[in-house]
Parts: C-alpha cells; structure tokens; sequence
C-alpha cells in the first residue's frame, strides 16, 4: 500500500467540496475511475457506502498484494489483466 497518502491526500478536497460522501463511496469511486482511466472496462458505481466508526473490522495493513510492476506500463498491463 506504498503510495497511498498521495492519492489520500488528494481526495481530501474532493471530501471537503462534498462532506456528504462518505469515505467509503470516495474511494471507491477513485478506484472505478483509476481502473477507467487505465483502459480498463467501465465498473457500475452506486452510492450508499457507510464509514465504519473505527478500524476494526478493516484487513491488517499490507494485506493487499502489491501491484507495482515496476513501471507505468507493465502495472496498466497488470490492472488490464486482472479485469479482463
């Protein structure tokens, strides 16, 4: 998960322009988006998502693969690959 403050970061002026999306919805609109913008296929979206209150029930910390290939190219391959 190397990387994330920035795009964290990032989406704090989306939240502060819209406080009623939740934290959830945010970021996984970000990611529809991200996956979008790479080529990949168009990901159905709905809102509803609710923060949960504390960490707790969240995966451990780098409990997701890393999906940094070592270059631009190769990760975009790598996302197309895993959606299609």
């Amino acid at each position: 998960n190397a990387g994330l403050d920035v795009p964290r970061k990032a989406l704090e002026a989306v939240k502060e322009k819209h406080p009623e999306i939740s934290y959830a919805d945010l970021y996984t609109l970000a990611g529809v988006v991200a996956v979008e913008e790479a080529g990949g296929p168009k990901v159905p979206f709905r809102l509803g998502r609710e923060d949960a209150d504390s960490g707790e029930t969240s995966p451990k910390e780098c409990g997701l693969p890393d999906a940094d290939k070592g270059s631009s190219q190769n990760t975009r391959v790598h996302i197309r690959d895993v959606f299609y």
